[in-house]
């Protein structure tokens, strides 16, 4: 793998251990990123769950008596890599939350490097089908 100076923080939520979209999302970090942190509840730990070697992440860390929030893992994760020196570079926090990618991390990230922006967040919506922002909706 190439070093491209990626970190990415990925929280499996309970009960998503083996969904599909799960198994894409990690498949796609790992090619991307130069580190992957996979942050799961202790139940999805205690259970072995295939997802968990299969993902080839750096390092597995779970909840321990924390609440089992997206917040939370990201906040998990941050304080392993500061404690590993700090992110190499750019940085992907996502999780079980996010169904996607739907295209290539690195793609995102040439973007956002060619914006010269400091953060990328990713939000797939369909404004057509948002009521707050149609009138006729209301």
């Amino acid at each position: 793998m190439t070093a491209r100076g990626i970190a990415a923080i990925y929280v499996l939520q309970r009960a998503q251990e083996e969904s599909a979209h799960v198994a894409h999302a990690l498949a796609r970090l790992r090619a991307t990123a130069d580190q992957l942190i996979l942050v799961v509840e202790d139940a999805a730990r205690e259970a072995g769950y295939a997802i968990l070697e299969t993902s080839r992440a750096d390092r597995v860390l779970s909840f321990v008596d924390l609440p089992g929030s997206i917040l939370t893992g990201y906040k998990l994760g941050l304080a392993a890599l500061r404690a590993d020196g700090g992110p190499p570079g750019a940085l992907i926090l996502t999780g079980s939350h996010v169904f996607g990618p739907i295209t290539d991390y690195a793609d995102l990230l040439e973007r956002r490097a060619m914006a010269a922006a400091d953060v990328l967040a990713l939000y797939w919506h369909d404004l057509a089908l948002d009521a707050r922002l149609t009138k006729t909706r209301n």
